[in-house]
């Protein structure tokens, strides 16, 4: 998630005022371009390398099937994926 200021900038939709302020804002501040693009980096290394995705996929397979089935964790482990 986008985070204001942190890892991007949200804009209204359809505002092309604040659209053009916020260009304006970062085109002005090279430290505020490292700033949010340091920060986006950082958000998505943590939040969607491919240990939380199947971390989040067999959590959520596990919930669906809970009474019926659960995943085999040793297949993850298997597969040099941990939990």
């Amino acid at each position: 998630m986008v985070k204001n200021g942190f890892s991007g900038m949200l804009i209204p939709e359809g505002d092309t005022g604040v659209f053009a302020e916020s260009i304006l804002d970062l085109t002005g501040s090279r430290e505020k371009c490292e700033y949010i693009g340091s920060n986006a980096y950082n958000e998505v290394v943590s939040n969607f390398s491919r240990e939380n995705w199947v971390r989040v996929m067999r959590d959520t397979f596990n919930e669906i099937l809970k009474d019926r089935v659960s995943i085999d964790d040793n297949r993850f482990s298997e597969a040099g994926i941990n939990k």
